[in-house]
């Protein structure tokens, strides 16, 4: 069905709706009593549609589950939910003018009757290393709470997310992430966060917003249906401030900044952690980088508002048990190369970000960058190129290289005359890459891509 679809049976058995809480939403009963009507478990996955599951037919970019209805209605299942007004089926149907809808309809249904408080979470860059953070965190202090697994984060993932949240949850954590106006407000009013993050503002998806102050107002909408305290944290140096603010003050909602609640000790023999001091006690997270330690201090602002000092102080000692997510910027060493594989996502800010977390750390005449190209840029995509070509030769590194597929780019490094090696992205050419660095002692590598690059192949032919 497509990469976005759900998760099979996402719907747990312990959850259960009846008419009344779904009647807003649903057009026309077919061949079944309202009085009697409950669901208790939904599938989107035609293939394993189980006899005590509703079929929902959920629509995407490269799928219509409707295609599939008359094979499902084969099979001896509890009914189907659909929004095709034309279909005669002789088994238990429900008709909705929009099945996506219905489900982040159900999904809020869900998440009022958990009474679970919900953090949310967005951002240009950030968002999943954040929600880690705070998962830990809050993990430490309580362990009923959940999160958005891996980057659930769209009009599928979020309330698949929230349908999936146990009962007895005390914290739920959210992802929500947008590449087109309107999506982040149609997610709040679906999640009702109670408390929302919005970790950085940049340039990501700049294609589809056409400015910085547009994506802000985006990110900001997060806070647009919000439930009590109704509170949004951004830290104090985030872009486009004034537009926040703004879209805050229009929902009257509270406004958070945090600053300088960490001071940062000098741990430059630390190759992959940072100490911190908060509140007069020394801390460490195996993480580098000031974006991340600005993640931290957002996290830290939230549980301010929400634990005491004594709880807080048991979730930071065990942040140095903290271990982050795959391809985010952490060192690991192969045939003698030490990696630094922050390869899950790019584009300008995250990359500069990530040179010069390194900058201050390590030998930089012995790092090799590689860097994929970054997408949904669109008038930006050559300038953003050349600008982190240029920032990254200040660093006279061993070597930089451009793994790019888009013609327009490549032709604007060779008008530039820049000095960078330019490559393609193909199988072939990323072993060669790994071929010439293997063994090279004391070499360092930074990976930094967008996932479609798939520049973590290099680690791969380099285990070879």
């Amino acid at each position: 069905m497509g990469k976005e679809t759900l998760k099979n049976n996402g719907l747990h058995r312990k959850m259960k709706f009846d008419f009344e809480e779904l009647q807003p939403i649903i057009l026309k009963l077919n061949k079944a009593n309202s009085s009697d009507l409950f669901i208790d478990s939904i599938s989107t996955d035609s293939r394993t549609v189980g006899a005590n599951d509703w079929f929902l037919c959920l629509e995407g970019e490269r799928f219509d589950a409707h295609q599939f209805i008359s094979d499902v209605a084969k099979k001896k299942i509890k009914g189907i939910i659909h929004n095709d007004s034309s279909l005669n089926l002789e088994i238990p149907n429900i008709l909705v003018e929009d099945t996506n809808v219905f489900l982040r309809h159900l999904a809020n249904v869900w998440r009022h009757k958990l009474g679970v408080t919900i953090i949310g979470i967005t951002g240009s860059n950030g968002k999943t290393s954040t929600k880690e953070i705070l998962y830990h965190l809050i993990s430490a202090i309580e362990p009923k709470v959940y999160k958005t697994q891996k980057n659930y984060n769209n009009f599928f993932g979020v309330p698949n997310t929230i349908l999936e949240i146990r009962p007895g949850t005390q914290y739920a954590i959210i992802e929500m992430g947008t590449n087109h106006p309107g999506e982040i407000e149609i997610l709040s009013e679906c999640a009702n966060p109670n408390y929302a993050l919005i970790t950085s503002i940049a340039e990501a998806h700049i294609e589809f917003f056409g400015s910085q102050e547009a994506i802000a107002h985006e990110k900001a909408h997060i806070i647009a249906h919000a439930l009590e305290p109704k509170t949004l944290y951004n830290h104090a140096d985030v872009k486009c401030l004034q537009s926040i603010q703004a879209v805050c003050k229009n929902f009257n909602a509270q406004l958070n900044h945090p600053k300088n609640k960490l001071a940062l000790l000098d741990n430059q023999d630390k190759l992959s952690a940072t100490d911190f001091i908060y509140l007069e006690k020394n801390y460490s997270i195996p993480l580098i980088g000031e974006h991340q330690i600005q993640n931290l201090e957002l996290c830290i602002a939230l549980l301010e508002d929400i634990f005491n000092q004594n709880q807080i102080e048991r979730a930071l000692i065990s942040l140095s048990r903290y271990r982050p997510p795959g391809n985010r910027l952490f060192a690991e060493k192969i045939n003698a190369v030490t990696i630094w594989n922050d390869s899950y996502n790019a584009n300008l800010a995250s990359a500069l970000a990530s040179i010069e977390a390194l900058q201050s750390r390590i030998d930089t005449s012995k790092l090799h960058i590689l860097i994929g190209e970054m997408g949904e840029l669109g008038d930006l995509s050559i300038e953003h190129h050349l600008t982190l070509s240029q920032t990254a030769k200040k660093l006279s590194p061993a070597s930089l290289t451009f793994a790019l597929n888009d013609s327009n780019i490549i032709e604007a490094f060779k008008k530039e005359a820049y000095d960078v090696v330019i490559c393609d992205l193909s199988d072939n050419t990323m072993k060669s890459y790994a071929d010439k660095l293997r063994g090279e002692e004391g070499a360092h590598l930074l990976l930094k891509g967008s996932r479609s690059a798939k520049l973590e192949r290099v680690i791969e032919f380099l285990k070879e």
